[in-house]
């Protein structure tokens, strides 16, 4: 059970990473255009 837990923490976590680079993307990709 803490396991599985500390899986889905990774996952959240990871999925809070591609978002935030996802919005600094978009934010370049903003002042490049």
């Amino acid at each position: 059970m803490q396991a599985r837990q500390s899986e889905e923490m990774a996952n959240a976590q990871s999925f809070l990473i591609v978002c935030g680079h996802l919005k600094v993307m978009k934010s370049n990709g903003l002042t490049r255009m």
